[in-house]
């Protein structure tokens, strides 16, 4: 199953929720949602690319919210997806991404962007056994504004492709130099080698997207 140009605009639950399988998801604007913005658990193994968060003051979980499944964290398949190309723009009420409960996956090419306050990315329970054995990556990623920018994830924050740099996002579209090529993980991925998921020049959200 493949999803592209999707908006889930101002929804009281979650934006976007993977619940097993591997469908793939481009091109898609979570804005302004009660709960988490996406989330996927049951062993979702899809890909992602070109996801964007933009949270309202007052609404909103966390960004990304991401397990294997909170009943039995080893259960398999495990959820282990690949995402590239993302931007979140939090609003601090939670930490922005909570990798946990088991899950694996491989994100790249992200934008992470704080209100001053909470955590950016955290990694907890069995999700930190998999991230110490390289089965849990969040790489060519920058993460800025928080309180806490990188939390109970080392391995992460010191990863040279990985950084703290605020490129000056205007809302959430704006783009910074250092990514990875996608297409080196899987030809379904556009190509590019920039962070975040609307380059400053290709507005790709502009004329159907509804605004904050």
């Amino acid at each position: 199953t493949v999803l592209e140009h999707l908006q889930a605009y101002r929804g009281a639950d979650d934006g976007f929720e993977f619940f097993g399988g591997a469908a793939r998801l481009k091109w898609a604007v979570s804005t302004g949602n009660t709960d988490d913005s996406f989330d996927w658990t049951h062993g979702w193994r899809g890909f992602g690319q070109f996801w964007v968060v933009h949270q309202d003051g007052t609404a909103g979980d966390r960004c990304m919210e991401c397990d294997n499944w909170e009943i039995d964290y080893m259960v398999t398949p495990f959820s282990d997806p690949v995402v590239s190309n993302f931007t979140l723009v939090s609003n601090g009420n939670n930490d922005a991404v909570r990798l946990r409960h088991g899950t694996r996956g491989s994100l790249y090419n992200g934008l992470v962007a704080g209100s001053g306050a909470g955590d950016g990315i955290e990694v907890s329970d069995t999700s930190s056994t998999w991230m110490d054995q390289g089965l849990l990556l969040v790489k060519n990623t920058d993460v800025f504004n928080f309180g806490t920018n990188w939390k109970n994830c080392a391995p992460f924050e010191n990863d040279a492709t990985n950084g703290t740099a605020d490129p000056g996002l205007n809302g959430y579209v704006g783009s910074a130099a250092g990514g990875v090529d996608p297409t080196t993980l899987d030809p379904w991925f556009s190509a590019g080698t920039f962070k975040g998921a609307v380059d400053g020049g290709d507005d790709w959200t502009a004329g159907w997207t509804l605004p904050l």
